[in-house]
């Protein structure tokens, strides 16, 4: 199920990044995701990695985990949004992302908002 539920979201993913419409949805989420997610995980993130946690956010069940290779050979993502709820008339999700590099792992929990379509923004849970 799992690797199912990866290929789906992959597929949309390369979608996304693969076609000009997409690409500016793509890269508009990714700069707002860069703010939800921090410095510490975000700071090597490129607009593909951005727009695998967006597209996450929007696609993935809750407590459906999803694993990527960065773009750096050295760097691995895994995202799970739960709980989705409602703040005003906005679709929100909370989530821990981790990345993993050079044996170091680094967790982060938080909460977006759509504010558009791709565009996810970090709001107090």
């Amino acid at each position: 199920m799992g690797a199912a539920l990866g290929a789906v979201v992959g597929g949309a993913i390369g979608a996304a990044v693969s076609d000009n419409d997409d690409r500016l949805i793509a890269i508009l989420a990714g700069a707002t995701i860069g703010a939800i997610i921090g410095h510490e995980i975000g700071d090597r993130m490129d607009d593909r990695d951005r727009a695998c946690f967006g597209h996450s956010l929007e696609l993935l069940e809750d407590g459906r985990r999803v694993e990527w290779a960065g773009s750096s050979r050295e760097i691995a993502y895994s995202l799970v949004p739960y709980q989705r709820f409602e703040r005003d008339g906005r679709v929100c999700r909370r989530f821990t992302l981790e990345r993993l590099t050079d044996g170091r792992q680094v967790k982060k929990q938080g909460s977006a908002c759509r504010y558009g379509e791709g565009d996810w923004r970090m709001v107090k849970a």
